[in-house]
């Protein structure tokens, strides 16, 4: 009896309540624990961690797309700000690229959300570049069937061949396109194609009505058109003078820092070689089954000097 009396002092009336308490908040972590486990479990999975880059790059593209879009940078600012918007829609061509060799999710909702993704960030259907790239151009490499071969360029002042490459190769890409026989894999392309570039429509009339066509056009549609000019031409210089037929077919530009901006896409031969490779393996593969017997005219260490030697003072 005393003992019950004594447990019902104040002292132990709040002891009892805090362990309470304690308990309770304790319970409610655990659950906040298993929670958060089961929505990481059902989050999409990468196949590689790699690619948080690759995510990473598409996010910052479009913050910073929608941030040009609000804030309308002006003046000296305006060609700073295009500048940095056409290099991040060219690297989500490039993640684009990447990721229809090798996806980068697991599973296939992911990726298709994904390719959505891509298309707002780069303006072009990620789907888009499946038939013109996987099934022609690593088909069909710098022969006549290749769509982007180097011999549009013609003849002529170097600077000129990378132009008329540029503009010819995106011609033929929309000519051919449609000429393709449509099997239903073909046509199973086409309209997810197209669904995708009816997103990227949507998207620029969207911008169009919060904030005018001309702005859109300036900060949206600008950067798109680059960054799409800048990932055909980038494939010219890669094999420019390289023979079709030829045992290591294209060009390799090794600069650590370029490569790292550009996801490992100076890496080509490999690239060729093993289109289904991930990007993050290029450099080794290269180093070990390449460049022991690749001809140093072939890979080159800087981009920038090897285009002011061939393209402009040549």
């Amino acid at each position: 009896m005393i003992s019950t009396l004594c447990d019902c002092t104040p002292e132990a009336l709040h002891s009892a309540k805090k362990k309470q308490t304690i308990s309770r908040s304790a319970d409610s972590l655990h659950a906040s624990f298993l929670l958060g486990m089961s929505i990481l479990r059902h989050l999409p999975q990468l196949k590689r961690r790699e690619d948080r880059r690759s995510i990473a790059a598409v996010v910052l593209n479009l913050l910073f797309l929608l941030g040009l879009l609000k804030f309308q940078p002006s003046g000296v600012l305006f060609p700073l700000a295009i500048a940095m918007a056409w290099l991040l829609c060219f690297i989500s061509c490039l993640v684009t690229h990447n990721h229809k060799h090798t996806s980068i999710f697991v599973g296939h909702f992911a990726n298709r959300v994904f390719d959505f993704l891509l298309t707002a960030a780069a303006g072009r259907s990620a789907t888009g570049i499946v038939l013109p790239h996987n099934l022609n151009h690593h088909v069909y490499n710098n022969t006549p069937e290749d769509w982007i071969r180097v011999s549009l360029a013609g003849t002529g002042w170097g600077i000129f061949r990378w132009i008329r490459y540029t503009f010819a190769a995106i011609g033929e890409m929309f000519k051919k396109r449609n000429q393709v026989p449509q099997s239903r894999a073909i046509q199973n392309l086409q309209k997810l194609r197209i669904a995708e570039q009816l997103f990227a429509t949507g998207v620029f009339l969207l911008a169009a009505t919060w904030q005018g066509p001309w702005v859109a056009a300036a900060y949206l549609g600008l950067p798109w058109v680059l960054g799409l000019f800048t990932l055909v031409a980038a494939n010219f210089p890669q094999h420019d003078g390289i023979p079709a037929g030829a045992q290591w077919p294209g060009r390799d530009f090794v600069s650590p820092f370029l490569n790292y901006i550009l996801l490992n896409n100076g890496y080509h031969i490999a690239h060729h070689l093993k289109p289904s490779m991930h990007w993050a393996d290029l450099p080794e593969f290269s180093r070990k089954n390449i460049y022991q017997s690749l001809p140093e005219e072939q890979r080159q260490t800087s981009f920038w000097r090897f285009v002011l030697r061939r393209y402009i003072l040549s």
